[in-house]
This record gives C-alpha cells, sequence and structure tokens, in this order.
C-alpha cells in the first residue's frame, strides 16, 4: 500500500473513531454507574396542559391572530417510569422511584422528573361544532435527577403537585417538530413527534455529552373514559393551572412520552491505542522511505 493511501486510511480510522456519535452512554445515580443508557420512558400518568387557549379561540373566531393572538403553551412535566436502553427495554435500576409519592425507602430511592413547555397556534375552530386544531411549534425542557425522590402527586387529596423541579438540572434542552403537525385536542387525543439540541448535560451524572434528542408523546383528554389512575394537578410546584374545560376552554390532559438521546461520541481507548499504534507505523514507514 502506498504511503498516500495508508495516510488516508488512518485519516478514517480517526475520524470514525473520534466524530461518530455513540448510540448509548452513562448515568449515574443511587445505583451507581449504569451503562448502556440511551433515554427515558416516561411515565403515563404525567399531566400536559395549556395556557392561553381560551383567548386563541377566542381571537380565531373573531378572525384577528395577528400579533400572535392565536399562539398558546402546552406546559408538561412527568416522571420517569424506567430507565431505556439502546436495545428497546429497560435497564435494571432498583433504587429508582417510579410512583411519585414523596415516600423515600430509607434514602435509597431516587427519581427522575422533567419539566418543559411546548408553543402552539390555533389553526382552525368551528364555533358550530366546537372543533379546535393547533399547530405545534418549538420549546424548551429541563430533566432533574433528585436522589430523595419526593415528588407528589397528591398532597392529602388536594392534587397539590410538587417536587418535579426541587432536582439536580442534568440535562436541558430545546426541541421542535421535524415537519409541521396539525391535531385535533378536541376529539379527546393527539400525539406529537419532535426532535431537539441538548445545550446542556451535566457530566458528574451523564456521559458522554449529550447532542440531540428525539421524542413522542401521546396525549388524552380529561376527563375521559379512557383515562385510569390518572391525578388531574390543580397546580404544579405552586403554578396553579389555570381553569379547564371543553372545547373553548383550557385543557388538561394526562400524558406519556418517551424521549432518546444522541450521544456525542468519546473515543474508546483501544481506539485511542489503535490510532495511535497506527500513526507510529505511519512515522516509520516515513522513516524507511528517506532512509
Amino acid at each position: 500500500m502506498k504511503l498516500t493511501k495508508i495516510s488516508a486510511a488512518i485519516a478514517l480510522t480517526a475520524a470514525a473513531a473520534f466524530s461518530l456519535p455513540a448510540t448509548a452512554g452513562t448515568i449515574t445515580n443511587l445505583d451507581g454507574n449504569l451503562g448502556n443508557f440511551f433515554g427515558f420512558d416516561w411515565a403515563s400518568g404525567g399531566a400536559a396542559w395549556t395556557t392561553g387557549l381560551t383567548a386563541a379561540e377566542t381571537a380565531f373566531a373573531a378572525n384577528n391572530c395577528a400579533g400572535g393572538a392565536c399562539d398558546f403553551t402546552i406546559n408538561y412535566v412527568a416522571w420517569a417510569g424506567n430507565l431505556t436502553n439502546d436495545l428497546g427495554g429497560s435497564i435494571i435500576a432498583p433504587g429508582l422511584d417510579s410512583t411519585p409519592n414523596g415516600s423515600l425507602d430509607a434514602g435509597k430511592k431516587y427519581e427522575y422528573t422533567i419539566k418543559a413547555t411546548l408553543t402552539a397556534t390555533l389553526v382552525a375552530f368551528d364555533v358550530g361544532f366546537g372543533a379546535a386544531k393547533y399547530s405545534v411549534g418549538s420549546g424548551l425542557f429541563d430533566i432533574f435527577y433528585d436522589p430523595t425522590g419526593n415528588a407528589h402527586l397528591n398532597n392529602g387529596g388536594t392534587g397539590v403537585w410538587t417536587g418535579f423541579g426541587d432536582g439536580i438540572n442534568i440535562i436541558s434542552g430545546t426541541w421542535a417538530t421535524l415537519v409541521p403537525q396539525t391535531f385535533s385536542l378536541d376529539d379527546g387525543s393527539g400525539s406529537i413527534n419532535m426532535a431537539g439540541a441538548v445545550t446542556m448535560t451535566n457530566s458528574a451524572y451523564v456521559n458522554p455529552a449529550i447532542i440531540g434528542t428525539n421524542v413522542t408523546s401521546t396525549l388524552q383528554l380529561w376527563p375521559s373514559n379512557q383515562i385510569t389512575n390518572f391525578t388531574p394537578p390543580v397546580s404544579v410546584d405552586g403554578t396553579v393551572l389555570p381553569a379547564y374545560g371543553v372545547n373553548d376552554d383550557e385543557a388538561l390532559f394526562q400524558a406519556d412520552a418517551n424521549q432518546a438521546f444522541i450521544f456525542d461520541r468519546v473515543p474508546e481507548p483501544g481506539s485511542i491505542a489503535l490510532a495511535g499504534l497506527a500513526l507510529l507505523g505511519l512515522g516509520a514507514a516515513r522513516r524507511r522511505k528517506a532512509s
């Protein structure tokens, strides 16, 4: 093989070792350093609710959507039911508190929670039939690790949700729909598929750094006969939810989601050693040619 071909082969090897995204990473918690971490299965009992929806529908009915008058916000909170791996299964994590009730197991329970927002715009509203359709835009999310596992859903039967944002912020980012998605919230359910960029990875808890994310979420309008085991919140971490109803009022949903991550590539020691040996070989070949 000619020297130029050797150089090209080494360059390709180095590029493969240092630039390809990793399929999974490591997450650190009270169970230790758990490998093959791919993402979170956010529990189906999570909640999503709208703010600004009534004003948006009124504006649309009046055919006046100038200045963002038909925009509103979808808010979302949930807890992790499972940590997922890149094989489509769950990571064994005996210390994970997948039921946010505030109870502690001798200090060994921990939890993961997410708080997110998503912009949406009313695109159609039929006053006569009470049917509204919305397009989803972009938003922000923060994921927290809490070694005390203190999230509450009910707090004495009041529907006061607490403990979703008091942990350690380990992942933050932005997300948006890949293609315009329009769905009706008033028919009882909806689905959103999003992709995003991760802007912060806390290296004390997740490695290597995360560079991207993909999310699939489903929404089920509350109340509904199809909803079970859902505690409708009246407030979340001190934020009082607006009044919600049907058709032309704010909406509350039971939410379910799965989130996967794209990790930055960190070369394994073996890859570094291989690249190093190849470079040494190249140097030796050059010396032989020079002599």
